[in-house]
């Protein structure tokens, strides 16, 4: 295995346990926290998510996109900073410099 493939597959790896982290920590903000706090039978904000990402955007979208960005630099933060320096390694690469079915599904700005 080529080094910079190994490094693309370790990235992909910590990348999606922070991801995973995050969906988790949206399923534990319930309904309470949806905008606006309506009825509308879903239970969390993660489901809150899915729904306005399979229907349109509300009128709070940005709220819901700070606090997904809020907890996503706060889990980065909290990774050592090897790992740190490998999400800022790999998502600096230019994309079509490489091609692996192991590219990160999401990349740290």
């Amino acid at each position: 295995m080529e080094d910079f493939e190994l490094l693309i597959k370790l990235n992909a790896l910590h990348v999606n346990e922070i991801a995973e982290t995050v969906i988790k920590q949206l399923k534990e903000l319930g309904k309470e926290f949806c905008l606006p706090a309506d009825d509308s039978g879903l239970g969390n904000v993660w489901e809150e998510l899915c729904e306005q990402m399979q229907t349109e955007d509300s009128l709070y979208w940005k709220i819901y996109e700070n606090t997904i960005k809020d907890y996503i630099v706060d889990e980065y933060e909290k990774q050592p900073d090897a790992i740190k320096y490998l999400i800022g390694y790999i998502g600096s690469v230019n994309n079509n410099e490489f091609h692996s079915d192991a590219e990160p599904t999401m990349t740290m700005q």
